[in-house]
């Protein structure tokens, strides 16, 4: 049984419903990860981050975008989710700009990427990155003034608190990522 304040949440690949989230200027930062439901991608870095996240923006949400590629892998992610206490959505996407448009800011911690393509297209829409520290990630993002590494410690999470808070300004103002 789930404790009260955990839910996981599956939705269709049809982002007609329920999706997309209607923008109000708050701390309801969309957090999320892109790609594969495998352990390659990390997301249990990603659980862990945002547990420690939604306790300085309660109003956050949490998606997982991609197939599910590895049925045991997510039946652990379950437990993890619950573990926490968080909640997380699991969707399918049918197209980048269904992507960008349901995330505010991408976490990319897999555990190895030959290029960090997910990267790439986020910032080419613009949204934040919160990456790992991962060679991939550093030479695609090289530059790009919205993205903060953590190293697996997160020992850095009152940076990436800053971080948060400061770049959304630029996120919230600008109508071409919101509906």
């Amino acid at each position: 049984p789930f404790p009260k304040k955990s839910k996981i949440f599956y939705t269709p690949s049809n982002f007609e419903k329920g999706i997309h989230v209607k923008y109000e200027p708050s701390d309801n930062i969309r957090f999320g990860i892109v790609g594969s439901i495998d352990p390659n991608k990390n997301i249990f870095f990603a659980l862990k981050l945002y547990s420690k996240l939604v306790q300085i923006f309660p109003s956050g949400s949490f998606i997982v975008l991609g197939k599910v590629s590895d049925a045991g892998y997510l039946k652990l992610l379950e437990e993890e989710i619950i573990r926490l206490d968080i909640n997380v959505t699991f969707a399918c996407y049918e197209s980048p700009e269904e992507i960008y448009h349901c995330l505010d800011v991408l976490i990319c911690c897999s555990h190895d990427e030959s290029f960090g393509l997910v990267c790439h297209e986020a910032a080419m829409n613009g949204k934040p990155i919160i990456s790992r520290e991962l060679e991939a990630y550093n030479e695609v993002l090289a530059g790009y003034p919205l993205n903060i590494s953590v190293d697996d410690t997160i020992a850095n999470l009152a940076d990436v608190v800053s971080f948060l808070k400061e770049s959304r300004s630029f996120y919230y103002k600008n109508p071409y990522f919101r509906e």
